[in-house]
């Protein structure tokens, strides 16, 4: 009966183990939502291109300038994604078929000198 009596909650320790486990978490939370929250944005970007009519017959810069006004409006900064960075944004045409291609890293300090990286990558086909 001593046992039972013995065992009554977490002790001392497990309560701080939990508490800095819920602030960890919390933590990586804030600092990696706000970037997943833009990458939808940039990929609402490049999926509105389909909705405009006579896409297939605008040159690969105009579609570039179109897409880059769409972030604007959408308020994404550029050291996000930027169309005149060739690494980043890519329009290819090839018969009747536009294929754009938007590719990009996102660097994040987390704490300290700890910093985090997410890679995110969005393709369209138009046709």
């Amino acid at each position: 009966m001593k046992l039972i009596k013995q065992q009554q909650g977490l002790t001392f320790i497990s309560i701080v183990i939990i508490l800095g486990l819920i602030a960890f978490f919390s933590l990586m939370i804030m600092k990696i939502s706000p970037h997943y929250m833009e990458s939808y944005k940039v990929k609402r970007g490049v999926d509105s291109l389909s909705e405009i009519s006579g896409i297939e017959q605008e040159s690969t810069k105009r579609i570039k300038s179109l897409l880059q006004k769409r972030w604007d409006i959408e308020d994404i900064p550029l050291d996000t994604v930027h169309t005149r960075n060739k690494d980043q944004v890519k329009v290819k045409k090839e018969g009747g078929v536009i294929k754009v291609t938007v590719e990009y890293e996102k660097r994040f300090n987390i704490m300290s000198n700890l910093d985090g990286v997410a890679v995110f990558k969005f393709e369209n086909e138009m046709k």
